[in-house]
């Protein structure tokens, strides 16, 4: 599908390890200059607070446009890997939605975590694309 485009947001928590430190704005500006450029010409951050493991913390959110290609895919990993070991984060956590341009319609994929543990869960594989883009376009002549 031509006009698909992913969204992915990932959410870095700004507590530092067990402290009650956190990753102070000029430290978020270098990780996003040093480490988040190399990869992703453009995105967008904004602040957010939420709550972790039932407790209140803040967070930086990262939202970044792609295509949705495996190789993005694995870049975005990358990057969540890298701040969780440079801040000493359990995990950071991943939100992907596919976006139909054509259609402005929103499938909200997946969320999943960078946490270097076993369980991880997949990203989706062709086959799982492949049934969304037919119902995308079972429902397209369902409307004509």
């Amino acid at each position: 599908m031509a006009d698909e485009r992913w969204e992915t947001e990932m959410f870095c928590g700004r507590g530092i390890g067990k402290g009650k430190v956190e990753v102070s704005p000029g430290e978020w500006q270098k990780f996003c200059s040093q480490r988040v450029t190399r990869d992703f010409k453009g995105f967008t951050v904004y602040d957010a607070n939420g709550f972790y493991r039932g407790k209140p913390e803040q967070s930086w959110v990262l939202k970044i446009l792609h295509d949705g290609s495996v190789k993005s895919r694995r870049k975005l990993r990358g990057i969540c890997v890298a701040y969780r070991r440079r801040f000493g984060q359990q995990s950071v956590w991943m939100a992907h939605t596919i976006i139909d341009l054509d259609k402005s319609e929103r499938l909200h994929l997946l969320v999943s975590r960078a946490n270097g543990h076993a369980r991880r869960r997949p990203l989706p594989d062709e086959t799982f694309l492949t049934r969304y883009r037919d119902s995308l376009a079972t429902r397209k002549t369902e409307r004509s």
